[in-house]
């Protein structure tokens, strides 16, 4: 507690009337910051995205600006502490401002206005350098070019695929200049997957995008990729030998007139897999030795997989 000396001391001396004009002192001192406006410059890095195949900007993006801002009292320190230092912003055709001669220019204080950048808290940008891009357009060309995927795969023992792989969608939409869409009549996509496929596959293939087609428009950007997979097993059916060019006026009796056929054929077609649906025939308009003519499978179901013959060579007699 402060003795009735130090009391006196205080009231005698004018302490009291000196922190009382202090006090207003600085309350005035905030009062003008607060009206006062302040001019000051800012960095600030910027992207532009999403700029069209077709559009060209002169030069380089520059990587960063400088924005020149006014603002009033304590919002000086504001943007001075918390303004953000970067900026993206997506490209629109809107943006794009004609400059005489021909020339096509997008403005960049357009760019911070149309974001609402730097327009608040009273706020203003005075001046933005850079400020102009010189772009350059030219016509884009569109067309829509099938989608064909190569699978780069291993398949579990036994396992194959059953149906056609279905790419969907089938077809992609390019778009860009003449010279770059001239000769792409079908896209090729590798589809690499590391695993072994034992069961059905599902896979996302990206378009290309590097070379000229990083300067396509493509879309989608990418294709499904499906295919049915299928557990084989190994089946043996016989089948009756069909002389086929046989010599005009004559006819034939093939010895032995019937071959087995080893063939991997989906389990769940196993039982529907029998002689009628091959066809192995003997083609006497074939080179062959004497009284010998080669036979060969020539229609068999698109799931059988890895058929062979039990021979190759059938002798036969000719009959006048």
């Amino acid at each position: 507690m402060a003795s009735p000396k130090t009391n006196r001391f205080f009231i005698s001396s004018g302490f009291l009337p000196f922190l009382a004009c202090l006090l207003i002192a600085c309350s005035l001192w905030l009062l003008v910051q607060t009206i006062k406006t302040d001019v000051f410059s800012l960095e600030i890095s910027v992207d532009l995205d999403n700029i069209p195949k077709n559009v060209k900007v002169s030069g380089n993006l520059p990587r960063h600006i400088i924005v020149k801002q006014s603002t009033t009292g304590v919002n000086f320190l504001y943007h001075r502490l918390f303004q953000p230092r970067h900026f993206r912003f997506d490209f629109s055709p809107s943006q794009i401002r004609s400059a005489g001669s021909g020339k096509k220019v997008i403005l960049i204080h357009e760019l911070l206005k149309s974001n609402n950048v730097f327009q608040y808290n009273g706020s203003s940008v005075i001046s933005v350098d850079p400020d102009t891009l010189f772009i350059e357009t030219g016509k884009m060309l569109s067309k829509r070019v099938p989608v064909k995927v190569n699978l780069n795969a291993k398949f579990a023992e036994g396992c194959f695929v059953v149906n056609q792989p279905v790419v969907n969608p089938a077809k992609v939409m390019i778009s860009g200049k003449r010279d770059l869409l001239k000769g792409i009549d079908t896209l090729i996509l590798e589809a690499n997957y590391s695993k072994s496929i034992g069961q059905d596959l599902k896979l996302k293939v990206n378009l290309p995008n590097t070379g000229k087609f990083s300067l396509l428009e493509m879309n989608p950007s990418a294709v499904d990729y499906v295919i049915d997979i299928e557990k084989f097993t190994e089946k043996k059916v016989e089948v009756k030998i069909k002389p086929i060019n046989v010599p005009a006026g004559k006819r034939v009796k093939l010895l032995p007139d019937k071959v087995t056929i080893t063939t991997s054929v989906p389990m769940g077609k196993y039982e529907e897999v029998n002689g009628d649906i091959f066809e192995v025939v003997a083609d006497f308009s074939m080179p062959a030795p004497q009284n010998r003519v080669r036979i060969s499978v020539q229609k068999l179901p698109d799931y059988c997989k890895n058929q062979h013959l039990d021979f190759d060579w059938v002798e036969y007699i000719m009959i006048r």
